[in-house]
């Protein structure tokens, strides 16, 4: 079976999708693995990529493609989005990750992304509004213990609740497709042809 990779740089995390195509064309994930880098700290503020956010994210980078490489992927493509995207420097961090890591990352369009993003279900705006309250309320610490929440992300989820929750609000929408598998997947499908399973 053809096995493919996709790596996602995106503002707070980098994501690795390794993934077999099945004789019906359907992907069956290897390995998925993500990890917290940040490289988008502070670039609404400066327009530029930190360079503590750069050197943790081209790390992980590097250690993805190297995996996803030992795993046999025989293609690999990997995308960045906005924090690369709306950056003043973003082109030094492409050059970066092209010699350390030895990829050449696309950037795609914001279009492109939401396209690419691949959706698991409806949230309503008041399933929406128990959970800011519930993410706002809660201790740093107790956040920390979340099922399901990524290690690094704790800070800054109750913000994410916040503006999803303020964004259904302006455009007077009471529920949005929520994504459960993310835009690896989408460039998986997009990138190398199939669907996923």
């Amino acid at each position: 079976m053809p096995r493919y990779a996709t790596i996602d740089v995106g503002t707070n995390a980098v994501l690795l999708l390794v993934a077999d195509r099945q004789p019906d064309g359907r992907f069956q994930a290897v390995r998925e693995r993500a990890e917290i880098t940040r490289l988008g700290r502070g670039v609404d503020k400066r327009r530029r990529l930190s360079p503590e956010g750069m050197e943790d994210t081209l790390h992980v980078l590097s250690d993805f493609v190297s995996e996803a490489r030992s795993l046999g992927a025989e293609a690999l493509a990997v995308s960045a989005t906005s924090a690369a995207r709306d950056a003043e420097n973003g082109a030094e961090f492409l050059s970066a990750a092209k010699q350390r890591a030895g990829v050449t990352v696309d950037i795609i369009s914001g279009e492109l992304e939401a396209q690419a993003r691949v959706h698991g279900g409806t949230l309503l705006l008041v399933q929406l509004e128990a959970l800011a309250d519930k993410l706002c309320g809660l201790p740093l610490a107790e956040r920390q213990k979340l099922p399901g929440l990524q290690p690094k992300r704790e800070d800054v989820i109750p913000a994410g609740a916040l503006i999803l929750l303020e964004g259904l609000r302006a455009l007077g929408l009471d529920r949005c497709l929520v994504s459960d598998r993310g835009l690896c997947w989408g460039l998986l499908a997009h990138r190398f042809g199939a669907t996923h399973s």
